[in-house]
């Protein structure tokens, strides 16, 4: 009879570790694939900012072209409009790159409190980098997202300026 519940333990035991390693396993994708997707909505963001300072570029060197030829000097309020609203829409298509940068944080910071809840003993002693980013406390720092929408914001005041000033 012992013999059976000693094997029944480890039996039990055996299919309890091979239950976490498969959970741990999952947890692992599922981190992995947030870490990469996360690095895949970092490089949209400096795509974004690129695409940006090379359209604004293009449309205030046009601007510049316009105001050499007294003809097409019609034409420069047009363009002041077109640098805010794509000033508009890079800041909106900034904003949903946050909203899905900020998954990516809210599901690292869960797979690494689940983690230090399941392996570490203190958990004070240990956070991870997703939880780091997703404590910081809000309004008390200068964000990247606080600065890029200063940047859309005077892009557009900049071509609304020069719409109604020409």
């Amino acid at each position: 009879m012992r013999a059976v519940e000693c094997c029944e333990r480890k039996t039990f035991t055996l299919q309890k570790m091979t239950m976490e390693t498969q959970s741990f396993e999952k947890l692992k994708l599922i981190y992995e694939n947030a870490s990469m997707q996360m690095k895949f909505y970092m490089s949209w963001r400096q795509n974004l900012l690129a695409g940006y300072f090379a359209v604004d570029a293009g449309l205030f060197y046009a601007l510049y072209k316009i105001q050499e030829d007294v003809n097409f000097r019609v034409y420069s309020d047009k363009i002041g409009y077109a640098i805010a609203v794509i000033s508009c829409i890079f800041f909106l298509l900034d904003y949903r790159n946050k909203l899905l940068f900020q998954k990516c944080l809210e599901v690292g910071a869960a797979i690494e409190n689940k983690i230090n809840e399941t392996i570490i003993i203190n958990k004070d002693e240990y956070y991870g980098v997703y939880d780091c980013l997703n404590r910081l406390p809000e309004g008390e720092n200068i964000t990247h997202t606080f600065i890029v929408t200063i940047l859309y914001g005077l892009g557009g005041f900049t071509g609304l300026y020069i719409a109604c000033k020409f």
